[in-house]
């Protein structure tokens, strides 16, 4: 049987805040491969390994590990 994680495991997995992740999967940024409907329009994502992985990728091209805002120019 396939193992999955819950955002919240996948976010601490990844080294982000499940705040984060929640953000990028709004915007379209990232996508989990397993997405459960629920009644209320709300979808409960369950992340794989290769998710996960991809999600490790995409932090280490897209995130900024300076906390808070960059420094204006």
């Amino acid at each position: 049987m396939l193992r999955t994680y819950s955002t919240q495991e996948a976010a601490e997995r990844t080294g982000i805040h499940r705040a984060t992740l929640m953000r990028w999967l709004a915007a379209g940024k990232v996508r989990s491969s397993i997405a459960v409907p629920l009644s209320n329009n709300n979808l409960i994502h369950r992340w794989t390994e290769a998710d996960i992985r991809k999600l490790k990728k995409f932090k280490d091209r897209n995130y900024w590990q300076g906390g808070g805002r960059p420094p204006k120019r």
